[in-house]
């Protein structure tokens, strides 16, 4: 069963993300495995989908922030968080979010995966759990 994805406004820089999601759920149904599309901006009516971008509180953004998918086979099951890049030396990711899917995976015992691809990796897949990863920088934005 595939991801069913409607698409209301998608932002031209999102366009690499949901070519990613389109192809990372071909692999994951060619190798058996089951993927829920948990994504905010296409399960939830646009205007909720508005309301959650303009609000900028920690329960919100556990909301935007949450994995993108859900993959399963064999009674095995975990997040999936999507990311792309076009950056040729650096993988850019938001802290609270890591934060929240390492504690996730530390003392719930749900694993999340991190599937990247983008100019850093020459366009390949790679991917790693959420736990694997140790920031060298954090960048606060100016926003």
């Amino acid at each position: 069963m595939g991801v069913k994805i409607t698409y209301s406004y998608e932002h031209p820089l999102a366009y690499s993300h949901l070519s990613l999601e389109k192809d990372f759920t071909s692999l994951c149904e060619r190798f058996g495995y089951r993927v829920t599309d948990l994504s905010y901006h296409h399960n939830y009516d646009t205007k909720v989908i508005y309301a959650l971008r303009k609000n900028p509180s920690p329960v919100s953004l556990s909301i935007r922030l949450s994995p993108d998918m859900m993959i399963s086979k064999d009674g095995e099951t975990m997040f999936v968080e999507l990311k792309t890049g076009r950056s040729d030396d650096i993988i850019r990711l938001e802290a609270y979010q890591l934060l929240c899917n390492q504690i996730r995976e530390k003392y719930f015992h749900t694993p999340c995966l991190y599937v990247y691809r983008g100019r850093y990796t020459n366009g390949d897949i790679i991917s790693c759990h959420a736990k694997d990863i140790i920031p060298k920088t954090l960048v606060i934005p100016d926003v």
